[in-house]
């Protein structure tokens, strides 16, 4: 019998030991110094060892910290873009922050291929060149106006080239993309 429950064990810890391998983890202090960073976190973030950390999903948790007076527990942030010197590439992730009050954790997911999966999967509903960009734009978590700001055009055309990508698309990835788009 216990060599059954630690063969069980020992299965859940290799299955935790992949997910965990696949997320970045990084443990900051009160005041957003970087205590740890597991390898994935410094693949998306860098190098944050004993800095204060003051961008990617920590501007998204001073707005929490700012707007909530409970702002103990755990917050789910989609489509943080980190963009750094370092790194000439801009990177997208998904994060759970859970404040303990002592320290922050932060688990991040890199949406890199995801993203990409997606607009390819996307792309084949014969979008045009416009409409492709404006998708990926969409994936990454931008809104309308930031859309509009990035690519010189107003609102009402990333309004009129969303409609057209709708019509192109089947009402299920529709639904996937509102969704998206609202959180």
């Amino acid at each position: 019998m216990k060599s059954q429950v630690m063969h069980l064990i020992e299965m859940n810890m290799e299955h935790i030991l992949k997910i965990f391998n696949l997320l970045g983890v990084c443990e900051k202090s009160p005041d957003g110094k970087v205590i740890f960073q597991n390898k994935k976190c410094l693949e998306i973030c860098g190098d944050r060892k004993s800095r204060i950390c003051e961008d990617g999903c920590m501007v998204e948790y001073k707005k929490i910290k700012k707007a909530s007076l409970f702002n103990k527990g755990f917050f789910y942030i989609k489509n943080i873009s980190f963009a750094f010197h370092e790194s000439p590439t801009k990177k997208i992730a998904d994060a759970i922050l859970i404040n303990l009050d002592n320290k922050l954790i932060t688990l991040l997911y890199d949406r890199k291929e995801d993203l990409e999966k997606q607009t390819l999967e996307l792309s084949s509903f014969d979008l045009s060149k416009a409409e492709k960009k404006i998708i990926s734009m969409v994936l990454e978590g931008l809104t309308n106006a930031q859309i509009a700001d990035k690519l010189c055009i107003s609102r009402h055309t990333v309004k009129t080239h969303l409609n057209n990508i709708y019509k192109k698309i089947p009402p299920e990835l529709k639904r996937l993309l509102l969704f998206t788009k609202v959180h």
